[in-house]
């Protein structure tokens, strides 16, 4: 958070259901402009089903991994392996239908099938280990198709893995969104993303 809005202090954010949207504006404000600081945040009282994944990420993974100074896998001694499936998506939807999505996508799969990424790894060599790229997408927004990063898992993966998941609708639903895939529009949040990504494609 920007330090006008509380960013770089001890004192933690208390964000409830009143204030969560001005917070998630602030809080991709100083994304943007990188003008964030670290800063305890608490979820107070806020229903779990209207969490985005970036507040799950806030709430959770930036805790552990800004206090233990390593990933979260790393921090809670997760076993990681190989990963099977490569999960592209946009931390702007809810989590609980990320989870329900990738929940469906894979209800055949075995058990083992599925395992936490090595952060070691770069991301052209998850691609090329996992058996697919799942791109989670939403109805109404699908967001990883206006997001640069996840047009570049995108267009990273071999079309024989590449998988939309689009769970509890049609890929005729956004087909539409398809179509109108623009590289040159879609968000970046930063101009140092901007740069990795002018790298990477060249």
């Amino acid at each position: 958070m920007a330090e006008e809005d509380g960013g770089g202090k001890d004192t933690s954010l208390i964000v409830t259901s009143d204030n969560i949207e001005m917070h998630r504006d602030k809080r991709r404000a100083a994304e943007k402009l990188m003008s964030g600081k670290p800063v305890p945040v608490q979820y107070r009282e806020i229903p779990f089903e209207q969490m985005y994944t970036t507040d799950i990420v806030e709430c959770f993974v930036r805790l552990l991994a800004r206090k233990e100074h390593m990933s979260y896998a790393q921090a809670e001694n997760l076993p990681v392996g190989a990963p099977t499936y490569f999960i592209s998506h946009a931390w702007g939807s809810t989590f609980v239908d990320l989870v329900e999505s990738v929940k469906g996508a894979l209800a055949g799969a075995a058990q083992n099938d599925t395992k936490e990424l090595d952060d070691g790894r770069t991301l052209a060599g998850t691609i090329a280990t996992s058996r697919a790229t799942l791109v989670v997408l939403d109805k109404d927004r699908v967001i990883p198709l206006t997001r640069l990063w996840c047009l570049y898992e995108i267009g990273s993966t071999p079309p024989q893995k590449l998988q939309l998941v689009t769970h509890g609708f049609s890929e005729k639903d956004v087909s539409q969104h398809i179509r109108n895939i623009d590289a040159e529009t879609a968000l970046c949040f930063s101009d140092r993303q901007n740069t990795v990504w002018d790298a990477l494609i060249r």
